[in-house]
C-alpha cells in the first residue's frame, strides 16, 4: 500500500490545511532535524541530530513510559496537548487513561518527522479510537499560533482542564517548545480560576444588572469604526504612571479618540478632562463609586451588566457593547431575531476590552496611558481616584505579589493578574499587526 498517497488523499478531503503544508514546497529546511528515518522491526522513527541517533518512542515497554508521562497530568482533563505525534504508540494510551476526553491537540513541530510518519502508516487509523473527539493538529507552527489557537479551543470551557503529554525525546529534541507551551498553558490555568471565581461571585447580580438595563436601548460599538479607523485611540487607565504624562491628554484632545476605563474615570474628572468615552462593564455596586459625581457629558460604553444605577444616568447617553459569551440574555434576544451579535473578545480587565474594540474597528494606532500593571512606587492608582492613600498602600501590600522588570528595565512589585493583563494585551497586538501599539 502508498501510505504517502492514502494520507493525501485522506487530509485532501478533510484538512486542507495539512494538505497544503504537504504539498506546496519544502519548508523541511527549518527543522531542527537533519534525517528521519522509519525502523519497521520496532515500527518507531528515529532521528539523527548532529551525530546522534535517537527513537522517538520506546522500544521495550510503551506502557511503562507512557504511566511516567502521565503521572503529572489530570486524569479528567477535557482537553490533551499532545506534543509529537511519532511515538504513535501514545495514543491508544492516551484515549484509555483520559476518560474525559473531548478534545485533542497535536502539536508536531516537525515537517520531517510527520512526513515520514505518514509514508509509513495511515493517519486515520493511527486515530481511530478518537472518535467524538473534537483533533486539531499543529503542524510546524510558531509559538504565537499555538497558543492563540489553544486559548480559542478552550474559550468558554474554564472549568475544563488541560494535560500535557510529551514523550522523553520531544522533550529533549524541543526543549522550547515544552516550556513555551507549558507556560502558556499555566497563564490559561490561572485566567480560567479567575474567570470560573468572577462568574461564581456575579452569577446573580448579572442577571439583576441585566434585567435592569434591558429597557435602555443603545448604538452598538460599531458606530464608532468610521472614527476609530481614521485617528489613533488613547485607552486611558489608573496606574501610577498617569501622573506624569496626563498634561498630554489635553493636547491630544482633538488628534486622537480618548476613552477613560476604570478608575482612570474618576482620576481624568478630578483633573479637569473630559474624555470623548468612558468605558465601563463591572457589575459590582463599588462601580457607582467611580461615577459619583460625575455628570454624564460624554458618551459612556457599557455592558449590559454594568451596575444598573450607573447607567440610569446614561441611559439618553451610550453605547453598548458585546463580549463574547459575556451575556445569555443579549444572545438570546439576537437568536430570537435572528442576527449575528457583534461581539468582542474580552480580558481581565476593562482596559483588555478596549484594545479588542479599537482593533477590531480598525485602530491603526493604539496608544496606552496608566497601564502600569505593576506598584510603580509602591502605588495602585494615579492621584485622584476613588482610593483613598491608606487603601492605595493596602492594594499594595497584598500576599501574592511577584517581581517582574518594568519597561525601563527596573525591578517593580506586581500581581499574576496583572500579568495576565499583560499578556492579553501582547495577545491583542499579536491578532491585529497591522495595527501599532504604543504603551506610553
Amino acid at each position: 500500500m502508498d501510505f504517502w498517497q492514502a494520507n493525501l488523499a485522506f487530509f485532501k478531503s478533510g484538512n486542507k490545511e495539512i494538505y497544503d503544508q504537504l504539498t506546496s514546497g519544502n519548508r523541511e529546511e527549518d527543522d531542527d532535524v537533519s534525517a528521519c528515518f522509519w525502523d519497521e522491526e520496532n515500527r518507531l522513527l528515529k532521528v539523527r541530530q548532529g551525530n546522534a541517533e535517537i527513537y522517538l518512542g520506546s522500544r521495550f515497554d510503551p506502557a511503562r513510559e507512557a504511566k511516567k508521562i502521565f503521572a503529572d497530568c489530570d486524569a479528567n482533563a477535557g482537553c490533551v496537548l499532545l506534543m509529537g505525534l511519532a511515538d504513535w504508540k501514545l495514543l491508544g494510551m492516551i484515549k484509555s487513561h483520559f476518560k474525559s476526553i473531548s478534545k485533542l491537540i497535536i502539536i508536531e513541530p516537525s515537517q520531517k518527522i510527520f512526513k515520514t510518519l505518514l509514508a509509513n502508516m495511515l493517519f486515520n487509523k493511527m486515530l481511530a479510537d478518537f472518535a467524538g473527539v473534537d483533533i486539531s493538529i499543529m503542524l510546524g507552527k510558531d509559538f504565537e499560533y499555538i497558543n492563540f489557537y489553544y486559548r480559542g479551543k478552550m474559550s468558554g470551557y474554564p472549568d475544563e482542564t488541560t494535560a500535557f503529554v510529551a514523550s522523553v525525546p520531544y522533550v529533549q529534541m524541543f526543549p522550547l517548545h515544552r516550556k513555551k507551551i507549558k507556560e502558556f498553558m499555566s497563564v490559561a490555568s490561572v485566567q480560567n480560576d479567575s474567570t470560573l471565581n468572577t462568574n461564581d461571585y456575579f452569577k446573580y447580580i448579572w442577571q439583576i444588572n441585566e434585567w435592569r438595563n434591558l429597557e435602555i436601548v443603545s448604538p452598538d460599538h460599531t458606530v464608532l469604526r468610521p472614527l476609530i479607523e481614521k485617528v489613533p485611540v488613547i485607552i486611558v487607565s489608573a496606574g501610577p504612571s498617569l501622573n506624569k504624562n496626563i498634561h498630554l491628554l489635553k493636547m491630544a484632545e482633538n488628534k486622537a479618540l480618548i476613552i477613560a476605563v476604570g478608575t482612570a474615570i474618576k482620576i481624568l474628572h478630578n483633573h479637569g478632562i473630559r474624555p470623548h468615552l468612558r468605558m465601563a462593564m463591572d457589575g459590582g455596586a463599588t462601580q457607582g463609586l467611580l461615577f459619583d459625581g460625575i455628570p454624564a457629558d460624554c458618551p459612556l460604553l457599557y455592558e449590559s451588566k454594568l451596575y444598573n444605577k450607573v447607567m440610569s444616568e446614561y441611559k439618553d447617553n451610550s453605547i453598548e457593547f458585546f463580549v463574547y459569551q459575556g451575556s445569555k440574555l443579549k444572545n438570546y434576544i439576537f437568536t430570537k431575531m435572528q442576527k449575528k451579535m457583534p461581539d468582542l473578545s474580552s480580558g481581565s480587565s476593562v482596559a483588555n476590552t478596549a484594545a479588542f474594540l479599537a482593533l477590531a474597528l480598525g485602530c491603526k494606532k493604539l496608544i496606552l496611558m496608566g497601564q502600569d500593571l505593576c506598584f510603580t512606587d509602591n502605588k495602585n492608582y494615579a492621584d485622584g481616584s476613588w482610593a483613598t492613600a491608606k487603601q492605595d498602600q493596602d492594594i499594595t501590600t497584598r500576599q501574592g505579589q511577584l517581581r517582574a522588570k518594568n519597561v525601563l528595565g527596573q525591578e517593580v512589585l506586581t500581581q499574576g493578574i496583572y500579568l495576565i493583563i499583560k499578556y492579553t494585551f501582547e495577545m491583542a497586538a499579536s491578532w491585529n499587526k497591522q495595527a501599532r501599539l504604543i504603551n506610553a
